[in-house]
């Protein structure tokens, strides 16, 4: 079991619809119906020893500029024992719909998410922390073809994050690489209704990931 894991320890997870996953919805708060809650399940189902406290602050839409502005509430009032964000997908859509606003370009993304990072860092400096990448769940490269041009410009989206992991002590996981590593074998029906939004499979492959993550850092 991952030593930096340990009972009555508090897990934050931030970032956008992916993280969100209808935890605002009175049916499924407040962890959502989606990989955090699978988390959740997981650790109850295999480690019922840890008494782990799971706190959910997805906002569906959000891109890094919008957790900037709730960062200190969302995050660090919260003086989490693990933090995990993942974020992006907004800021490269937005970005290719609208290229004059720099901040949602690569460039802009890079420079406000180290800019959290640097602000936790202060506040904790020994805070783990897993930066997950973004993904799109789709190998379409037909020209013209809109989910094309965002595999197109994701790499920079991805790059980004894992040098920003790099550069504070982060960890990072490359969800686009886990999902385009299944594709090559399956069909993404089996793993979303649309490309960007996981189904229960897909959300069960984050959520397995993560759970990996978690218990194989430490080990040894």
């Amino acid at each position: 079991m991952n030593k930096q894991i340990q009972s009555g320890q508090t897990i934050l997870f931030v970032g956008d619809s992916i993280t969100d996953c209808d935890r605002r919805d009175p049916v499924h708060a407040p962890l959502g119906r989606g990989f955090v809650r699978q988390l959740r399940d997981l650790f109850v189902g295999r480690h019922p020893d840890l008494a782990l406290h799971f706190i959910n602050r997805g906002i569906g839409g959000n891109t890094v500029d919008d957790l900037r502005s709730r960062w200190q509430d969302d995050v660090l009032a919260h003086r989490p024992d693990h933090l995990v964000v993942q974020v992006g997908m907004n800021d490269l859509n937005q970005f290719l719909c609208r290229p004059d606003r720099a901040f949602l370009a690569p460039d802009g993304y890079a420079e406000i998410y180290d800019s959290l990072l640097v602000r936790t860092r202060a506040a904790f400096p020994e805070l783990p922390i897993l930066l997950m990448s973004s993904f799109l769940i789709s190998t379409d490269t037909a020209e013209a073809s809109y989910r094309a041009r965002l595999l197109q410009h994701l790499p920079s989206y991805i790059n980004a994050v894992r040098a920003i992991a790099t550069a504070h002590g982060a960890d990072h996981l490359d969800l686009h690489a886990l999902f385009q590593g299944r594709l090559v074998h399956d069909h993404p029906d089996r793993y979303c209704d649309e490309p960007i939004h996981p189904n229960i499979t897909g959300h069960a492959l984050i959520a397995d990931a993560v759970f990996n993550h978690f218990t194989r850092v430490g080990q040894g």
